[in-house]
């Protein structure tokens, strides 16, 4: 988990940050080093395809059922709301986003499938 969360990271620097505790999934969003959003949500109920919108530029990944099960809390407005999925704007090129839908899956497996291994490189 821990080096999925490096790659993860490494690869979305200076727009987010990913982590997880306790199976919680944890998005923090920055723009020009200011946190803008934070995004909560238990990994179980999310769905483990993981696609890629060319239109928005962005990995998409929902909730399982459906449900709103993202929590949002935007902090410039003060707001918190619920959503049913989940938006991350990548990096331009191809290897980094097959990487990282690669990783996404990796690590919701690692979480929904206890036995799950794979030694199979993101890149």
């Amino acid at each position: 988990m821990e080096e999925t969360l490096t790659y993860i990271n490494s690869k979305l620097k200076d727009k987010y940050t990913i982590d997880v505790k306790q199976g919680l999934l944890l998005l923090t969003s920055y723009k020009d080093n200011v946190k803008m959003m934070e995004e909560t949500l238990l990994i179980t109920d999310l769905n483990p395809d993981v696609i890629y919108s060319q239109d928005e530029k962005s990995l998409i990944i929902k909730c399982a059922d459906g449900d709103k099960c993202i929590e949002r809390k935007e902090y410039l407005v003060e707001k918190k709301n619920y959503f049913s999925r989940l938006k991350i704007v990548t990096p331009d090129d191809d290897n980094s986003v097959k990487g990282l839908q690669k990783a996404f899956l990796h690590l919701i497996k690692t979480v929904q499938i206890p036995k799950y291994k794979s030694a199979e490189p993101f890149e």
